[in-house]
């Protein structure tokens, strides 16, 4: 009988705090290819995860994601840089007036530039999270 290393599983874990969503996806391959994405705050994670990993898959291109949000209903999980964001906005709307562009995306592309948006997430948040993802 021939086995097939190709496979897809995904696991959602939701309560009154935070959802996590992990995604798993292998395909057939010589050597064990291991590709794991997850938010900054589990980075220290990937090491023990490989390990796990590694430990019940033999071989195979394998993609592991972690997906975590939190839920906060009385604050936003979000912080803002104001001003940081105020001297973005004025620095990118000089540069399309320099040569007379459009200054329609200037507000969007303020928001995305480094620094000035933060996900303000509780480390408790994160390590009960991550029992529960040791679970899956």
């Amino acid at each position: 009988m021939i086995k097939s290393m190709t496979g897809f599983g995904l696991a959602v874990y939701e309560d009154a705090n935070f959802t996590v969503q992990i995604e798993v996806k292998t395909l057939n391959s010589k050597f064990l290819d291991l590709n794991f994405r997850a938010p900054k705050q589990f980075s220290e994670k990937e090491t023990e995860v490989k390990s796990i990993v590694s430990g019940i898959l033999e071989r195979g291109k394998v993609n592991v994601s972690i997906d975590f949000s939190a839920k906060k209903e009385d604050d936003l999980p979000i912080v803002i840089q104001e001003e940081l964001f105020q001297r973005y906005y004025e620095k990118y709307a000089g540069m399309a007036e320099m040569v007379n562009g459009s200054t329609v995306d200037v507000f969007k592309l303020a928001l995305q530039s480094p620094g000035v948006s933060t996900i303000n997430v509780e480390k408790s948040d994160y390590n009960e999270a991550w029992k529960i993802i040791y679970r899956f």
